[in-house]
C-alpha cells in the first residue's frame, strides 16, 4: 500500500515519517490514509492538499476505516520511499475526462470530451462555454459535480493537478453510489499507454 506525505515527509496532524518508522493514533480524525495502488495515490493526492508530495510504500495495522478511494488505519509503518513519477497535466485531464464520461450523459459535455480526446478542440473558450451550460443544469441529479472541476482545470493551467483530482475523486465517489464503481487503476493504465486519439475511438 502507499502512504502520501508532504514534501517534508509529514502528514496531517504533524506526524513525521522515515524509513521503518511507525506512527499510531487513537483519533479517527487523524487515521492515516493508505492507497492500494500507486495510480490512485498519484492522481488523487492533490485533492487532499498535496501539490508537492512524497510517496511511501507502507503497511497499515490496527483499526481500519474503509473510504471510497482508500483505507485509513490507526497504525502505519513506512517501509521505503518511492520515486514519484511525473504525471503530465494532459494525462491528468484525460483521466478526469474518462472518469466523468462514465457518469455524465449530457450530450454537449460528451461532445466536448470527444473533441478534447481527438485533439480537435482543447481551447479554454470551449471549456468555459460547456462549464456555463453545465452549471445551469441540476448537478445532483445529473452527476455534474465531477464535470465542473474538470472543465475548470482546462481554463486554469496552474491548478490542473488539484482540479483534476477533485473531478476524479467526485466521479469515483458517485460511481460507487450508482452501483457501477470506476476502475481508476484501469483508466490510468489506458491513459498511460494509449494516445488520446485512439482513446477517443475506444470510448466513442
Amino acid at each position: 500500500m502507499f502512504l502520501v506525505t508532504d514534501k517534508n515527509n509529514k502528514t496531517f496532524g504533524g506526524f513525521s515519517w522515515t524509513e521503518g518508522s511507525e506512527n499510531e493514533t487513537d483519533n479517527p480524525n487523524y487515521y492515516f490514509r493508505l492507497y492500494e495502488n500507486l495510480e490512485a495515490a498519484l492522481y488523487l493526492s492533490p485533492f487532499f492538499g498535496h501539490e508537492e508530495f512524497n510517496i511511501w510504500v507502507a503497511e497499515g495495522y490496527g483499526d481500519c476505516l474503509e473510504e471510497r478511494t482508500c483505507k485509513k488505519f490507526s497504525k502505519v509503518k513506512s517501509i521505503s520511499l518511492k520515486e514519484v513519477p511525473h504525471v503530465p497535466d494532459e494525462k491528468r485531464i484525460i483521466t478526469a475526462i474518462l472518469c466523468s464520461m462514465s457518469l455524465v450523459k449530457n450530450d454537449d459535455f460528451l461532445k466536448w470530451c470527444s473533441l478534447y480526446l481527438k485533439e480537435e478542440d482543447r481551447s479554454k473558450e470551449s471549456a468555459f462555454v460547456i462549464r456555463e451550460s453545465v452549471s445551469e443544469t441540476d448537478e445532483e441529479s445529473e452527476y455534474f459535480s465531477c464535470a465542473l472541476p474538470l472543465l475548470s482545470c482546462v481554463s486554469n493551467k496552474e491548478k490542473v493537478a488539484s482540479l483534476s483530482a477533485a473531478s476524479i475523486f467526485r466521479a469515483v465517489s458517485d460511481s460507487i453510489d450508482v452501483g457501477d464503481p470506476i476502475d481508476l487503476n484501469k483508466i490510468t493504465k489506458i491513459v498511460s499507454f494509449i494516445p488520446s486519439k485512439d482513446i477517443a475511438s475506444m470510448f466513442s
